[in-house]
């Protein structure tokens, strides 16, 4: 076969795929169906990688105010290397490369020119301005460009398409003072940050790996939302948020622990069939996204639909050792 040569994946196989199901007849007719039904969405690829289908929205919405496009820049244009190769690349660019990128995604500057954007840009203080330069000498003279850390253009419409990327952080209860654990609670909040490119952190200030993540912060008085412009509650107001938000939720954490070591408790969460007089549904709950590279040096991702079919993976979950058995 040349190497030229393109494999051709039906919408129905395609379909199959999305839902990790074979590729047979009886299930290209259901998959598709499923997506069919979904009238606001449509299958895409990964770069153009037929093997790794996904949702988008089919009418995308394009950023109309100052403080989306702000938000957006900011995410999609690092000056600091994230150490997240998979989310972000590399590259050399110049000013009006950054404006034509961003000319994709909004309708503020559909007419206007490179300096109405760069102004826009020094007065909400984008981040991308503080980027190191790049000086090389061509044959039109002296070319300066911004050593920038880019959002590849599937993540970035994942910003554009109603997904929200979230962090969670627990802290397990220490006898410590507050200032030193409003210290923790801020580097785990600047790590989810750093790495995951999260808006928005939900924090656990005091919590057990063991215990129902449902039941976590009822009862604490603490408020920890002043630590951080990125901090916007605890468990409780976590799950307030994934059983109203209309937007498919990505969660993001540092480590398995960090959520719950309990596999079934997980499953709790995810599985908007249970019981939900003792948990809020947590409809909108897509995938947990799990940074562990600290330890292996990548991300692990369980998607909803994934856990529901095999929970076994979860296992991965229940990481803390368990306490020695003692004979009496």
């Amino acid at each position: 076969m040349s190497s030229n040569s393109e494999v051709v994946v039906t919408d129905s196989q395609a379909a199959c795929i999305f839902y990790g199901e074979e590729i047979t007849p009886e299930n290209e007719l259901l998959n598709e169906a499923k997506i069919d039904a979904m009238h606001e969405l449509e299958l895409c690829y990964i770069n153009d990688t037929p093997s790794e289908p996904f949702l988008v929205s089919a009418g995308r919405p394009l950023l109309d105010c100052e403080s989306q496009l702000k938000e957006f820049v900011d995410n999609v244009f690092l000056s600091v290397g994230p150490c997240n190769e998979k989310v972000y690349e590399r590259s050399e660019l110049s000013s009006q490369q950054v404006f034509q990128i961003t000319c994709q995604y909004t309708t503020l500057y559909k007419n206007n020119k490179l300096g109405t954007f760069t102004n826009f840009a020094k007065k909400v203080k984008a981040q991308y301005l503080k980027a190191e330069i790049s000086r090389k000498r061509s044959k039109e003279g002296r070319v300066e460009r911004k050593i920038l850390y880019v959002m590849k253009p599937h993540y970035r419409g994942l910003k554009m398409d109603g997904f929200d990327v979230i962090g969670y952080a627990r802290k397990s209860p220490t006898e410590i003072s507050d200032d030193e654990l409003k210290e923790i609670i801020k580097n785990m909040i600047s790590c989810l940050q750093s790495r995951s490119q999260v808006t928005d952190v939900y924090v656990s200030p005091s919590s057990r790996s063991k215990s129902p993540i449902a039941a976590s912060d009822m009862t604490t008085d603490k408020d920890y939302t002043d630590i951080s412009g990125c901090c916007v509650g605890n468990t409780q107001s976590l799950l307030t948020y994934l059983s109203s938000t209309t937007k498919q939720v990505w969660l993001v954490i540092v480590d398995y622990a960090a959520l719950s070591t309990d596999p079934h408790d997980i499953l709790l969460l995810v599985n908007t069939d249970a019981d939900t007089t003792s948990q809020r549904n947590s409809k909108s709950l897509e995938c947990i996204i799990v940074d562990r590279f600290q330890d292996v040096g990548k991300y692990e991702v369980y998607r909803r639909n994934d856990i529901l079919k095999t929970p076994e993976q979860l296992t991965s979950f229940d990481c803390r050792p368990k306490l020695p058995h003692r004979s009496i």
